[in-house]
């Protein structure tokens, strides 16, 4: 078990992963947002290549409507 923060609060992952896999288990699915770890904005040609291994910080951002 290993555990990241995700957009702030601390969630466990069963094991190291890459950051594709790590995003279906934490329930994000599609194609409408973007990840920073660590503060560092991941391309999403990346995800499948990129390791998370525990501690790091995720901030998955959606878009959003409106001015």
């Amino acid at each position: 078990m290993i555990e990241l923060t995700v957009n702030g609060t601390p969630k466990p992952l069963p094991a190291p992963c890459v950051l594709r896999k790590a995003l279906d288990e934490l329930g994000f699915q599609g194609r409408h947002f973007a990840v920073a770890i660590n503060g560092r904005f991941v391309p999403r040609h990346q995800y499948e290549a990129f390791h998370i291994e525990g501690g790091e910080a995720l901030e998955v951002l959606s878009p959003m409507q409106g001015g």
